[in-house]
């Protein structure tokens, strides 16, 4: 799962980082999305 968002692009990488760590990521997504 991290490879492919990584090939994507790094931020999504560190999304689904976050989106673990933090749930509440996808109610309230950042500026970048």
């Amino acid at each position: 799962i991290y490879e492919k968002h990584a090939q994507l692009d790094g931020v999504w990488r560190d999304v689904v980082i976050v989106e673990r760590l933090l749930p509440g990521t996808i109610a309230n997504p950042p500026a970048e999305w």
